[in-house]
């Protein structure tokens, strides 16, 4: 194999590398987080926001908006409306919506 075959070849190669990272990164966070949520930002902060589990993932949304736990516990107030799905149900990744 000449060369120029040999350079292409790990150029795709590379290529390829380079796209299944940034596929990967997407896995890890569904995008920016939103203006009130940025000094969560970074992957250091992860488990602030998210239970480690091997099991259904499992969010801490209630550990810092206490008003909101305090609400759904008393059954007042918009979000003992919703169903109860408790903290995995993911309705905490809102978040991510800037």
């Amino acid at each position: 194999m000449n060369l120029p075959a040999k350079y292409a070849i790990l150029k795709s190669i590379l290529y390829c590398l380079a796209a299944l990272a940034a596929a990967a990164d997407a896995q890890i966070s569904p995008g920016p987080l939103a203006r009130a949520h940025r000094s969560l930002e970074g992957d250091a902060h992860c488990v602030q926001c998210h239970a480690v589990s091997v099991k259904s993932p499992s969010f801490r949304c209630l550990d810092c908006h206490r008003e909101i736990a305090n609400e759904i516990e008393h059954n007042q107030g918009l979000h003992a409306t919703y169903p109860r799905l408790g903290r995995q149900s993911g309705l905490c990744q809102v978040p991510f919506r800037s």
